[in-house]
């Protein structure tokens, strides 16, 4: 009397698969969901660090050019204090 016919068996293990299967497509779709903004989130980080890199190129850039000039001015002075420093040698 308190035992389930074969068919109310059936019915609930059929009721049983549909409920795990409708938790696996919602656990699914909430992992679905989470990839894309995580991947969205990575493109803008990449963007993000692309423009910082390319700021940072032209930093470079720049502070490469400035040493350059001040390699060179240094180079202009040594030849200026040599010219000097020979022109001083006949004189006492």
């Amino acid at each position: 009397m308190f035992g389930l016919t074969k068919r109310e068996q059936r019915w609930k293990a059929e009721q049983q698969a549909a409920d795990l299967y409708l938790s696996l497509v919602g656990t699914t779709l909430k992992a679905a969901a989470a990839v894309r903004v995580a991947e969205v989130e990575a493109d803008a980080e990449l963007v993000r660090l692309r423009q910082e890199n390319a700021s940072l190129v032209s930093d470079l850039q720049m502070s490469t050019r400035v040493i350059n000039m001040q390699i060179q001015t240094i180079k202009e002075l040594e030849a200026q204090i040599a010219a000097l420093s020979n022109g001083n040698r006949g004189q006492p």
